[in-house]
């Protein structure tokens, strides 16, 4: 796909983080305002694709292989782990649209201060009790150190990759303002990608690979790609989604048949396997994309769009928060009347019961922190 022209996005202010809030926008026209408005539907969707991943694998410890129920919560939490990539997509978008809005770096830092670092400190210390209450055999000292390292509290990691984001995309900015064509970019990325690969395999040995940006290359490049095609968005996801079902769908195949051997046990340690997981997950970001953008743009709305934008909205607060309602069920609820093996269809009540709790809880305490004006000492915003 060929590169727009050098003229600057659109002057409107929008949100710099996938799972920040949305701002009032001062648009120019509806016109404007609509084609912002998949930025929120896509949080959305994002959003409860991160509730079902924990949901399944708050049930993977109550069923076994080869238990065909266990098969099928442990297949759909590995297809939804695009999620958190498309999460790194759509910041790596909005982010550069910042800089290439406004390129006045204390601004930036300043805002990125308030947005990422703040929330990250917050929650990292907030969930270290909450760890220790989960776990109670560790000392204080091994539950910080836990929680740090992503060990317990994996949800955290995600602010940890988006710091480090928001640390290297200035370094692009001479990149990002040439607005480099698809084509150009896409082979950049793949020789990158496995570049890294390979050095962590047989030089850097880093233990949580995923906790750290250069696990997230193709996603990354795709948002900034995005960024600088900001005139054409309706365009390339009308004739782009075809494109990105087909490599979900082949991407998806290849890579879930690694992720179902490496649940069960098997040793999977090949080339192969990563190389499946980031063409899926960058099939269906993009995919993601491509619904997002398709599905605002609909003369006649569908009736879901609203509540999408909402779980869009107050993202942040869902993702932070869900994992503690998942615990608090399992822990202090549902153990009063559940205990030993359960029958597949309560496994099923169970598992729309937490979904619906993860994701409704967390949305009311946003809504009631905002009132009470917690919400940016909480969430930075």
């Amino acid at each position: 796909m060929a590169s727009v022209s050098s003229s600057p996005p659109e002057e409107v202010k929008s949100t710099d983080s996938p799972l920040e809030t949305s701002e009032t926008l001062p648009v120019k026209s509806a016109k404007t305002a609509s084609r912002l408005e998949w930025i929120d539907v896509f949080r959305g969707l994002a959003i409860v694709a991160v509730a079902l991943i924990h949901t399944c694998g708050s049930f993977l410890s109550l069923r076994f292989p080869p238990d065909t129920l266990w098969y099928a919560l442990s297949g759909l939490k590995n297809l939804l782990q695009f999620a958190v990539p498309a999460f790194l997509m759509l910041s790596s978008l909005v982010l550069t649209r910042s800089l290439l809005r406004d390129a006045s770096l204390g601004k930036y830092f300043r805002n990125r201060m308030q947005s990422v670092l703040w929330p990250t400190i917050v929650w990292t210390l907030l969930c270290i009790p909450y760890a220790h209450w989960l776990r109670p055999e560790f000392t204080w000292a091994q539950t910080a150190r836990r929680v740090w390292d992503g060990t317990s509290q994996y949800h955290l990691y995600f602010l940890r990759v988006l710091l480090q984001l928001c640390l290297v995309l200035p370094l692009l900015l001479p990149l990002m303002r040439r607005r480099p064509p698809l084509w150009k970019l896409l082979p950049v990325t793949i020789l990158l990608t496995l570049a890294v690969f390979f050095a962590n395999r047989y030089f850097l040995f880093t233990r949580y690979p995923a906790s750290w940006l250069f696990w997230y290359i193709p996603s990354i490049a795709l948002g900034i790609w995005l960024a600088g095609q900001s005139e054409r968005w309706l365009s390339i996801a009308r004739r782009g989604w075809f494109f990105a079902l087909i490599l979900t769908m082949i991407g998806g195949w290849y890579y879930l048949s690694y992720a179902m051997h490496d649940a069960e046990g098997v040793d999977v340690r090949t080339t192969a396997y990563p190389i499946s997981q980031w063409i899926y997950v960058s099939g269906a970001g993009f995919l993601l994309f491509c619904i997002a953008v398709l599905w605002s743009e609909k003369p006649r709305k569908f009736f879901l769009l609203p509540l999408w934008r909402l779980l869009g909205r107050y993202s942040l607060q869902i993702y932070l928060l869900h994992p503690v309602i998942l615990a608090v069920m399992s822990k202090e609820i549902e153990k009063h009347f559940i205990s030993g093996f359960i029958s597949a269809k309560l496994l099923v009540v169970l598992f729309m019961l937490r979904l619906i709790a993860c994701i409704a809880v967390p949305l009311f305490l946003a809504r009631l922190f905002e009132k009470l004006r917690l919400s940016s000492l909480l969430f930075g915003r």
